[in-house]
């Protein structure tokens, strides 16, 4: 029921059929779906894979196996829809935060399938975006949504980034603005990640972290910009000599300050 659910829903958010058709298989979908999900959380009774305060600061080059047999992948997506029925089930902000945190571990095991981006992956993304989006700018909920987006757009690719663009490019631009978020780790570089670490956007947000990010901000955010993800591109080849000119020039003008923000975003790259 779970597969046949899912096929349908693919079907309205993703364009595989024409108007009408597409309205109502999505309806159908989501009425199958719906239905599975509470007998799924009765089944499954499989703990955590994972705990998340085991993984890496920033999603990166991992060392997660590859899924290679269907029991395994089976299995793990059993688990995400379990998590995600439970996500469905959440109310109250405390328990929608608990319940993004426990999806982190699975959607960071996912990330082959994700990369992959195959239909049952892609459609399971929209769904958790969508869920996301909800209350994403709800400051009792954003520190763990915020992580959570940064796993599925860095395991997700620029298909994923192309599908979150459109829900969230507004509201992290305005979180990005808004000095209360300045202690929210991710939103630099969920921004980085919206543009695609585009060069100019990385430069401009280079120098931000330079000259004007407030100490809570550089302190939360500098180690997760996710520079490291650059290595051998031209965007990392001009963001060293644009920091090599920051570092001298912060050396000649003796500013501490500058000088020391610039070294320690330059060695993201050792």
């Amino acid at each position: 029921m779970v597969s046949v659910g899912l096929a349908s829903m693919s079907t309205g958010p993703l364009d595989l059929f024409p108007n009408p058709i597409s309205p109502v298989l999505f309806g159908i979908g989501l009425g199958l779906f719906a239905v599975t999900m509470p007998l799924l959380k009765r089944q499954l009774l499989t703990p955590s894979i994972a705990d998340p305060k085991a993984l890496p600061k920033v999603p990166g080059r991992s060392k997660v196996r590859l899924l290679s047999r269907s029991s395994d992948k089976d299995g793990l997506l059993r688990r995400y829809d379990l998590a995600f029925a439970d996500l469905k089930d959440q109310r109250e902000a405390l328990g929608r935060a608990s319940a993004f945190e426990r999806l982190k571990p699975i959607v960071f095991e996912l990330g082959p399938e994700l990369q992959a981006w195959r239909g049952e992956a892609r459609l399971r993304v929209y769904l958790l975006l969508k869920e996301i989006a909800k209350d994403f700018d709800d400051p009792d909920v954003s520190k763990a949504s915020t992580g959570l987006l940064v796993f599925v757009l860095s395991k997700g690719g620029p298909s994923a980034v192309d599908l979150a663009r459109p829900l969230f490019y507004e509201k992290v631009s305005s979180m990005y603005a808004d000095p209360s978020c300045r202690q929210i780790r991710f939103v630099p570089r969920l921004l980085l990640l919206l543009d695609n670490f585009e060069k100019e956007r990385v430069e401009t947000m280079t120098i931000d972290a330079i000259h004007f990010w407030e100490d809570q901000r550089f302190e939360a955010s500098a180690e997760y910009l996710g520079f490291e993800s650059l290595r051998g591109s031209e965007v990392q080849t001009g963001l060293k000599e644009l920091l090599g000119k920051e570092i001298s020039k912060a050396e000649l003008a003796n500013n501490e300050s500058a000088l020391a923000r610039a070294s320690e975003l330059y060695s993201s790259f050792a």
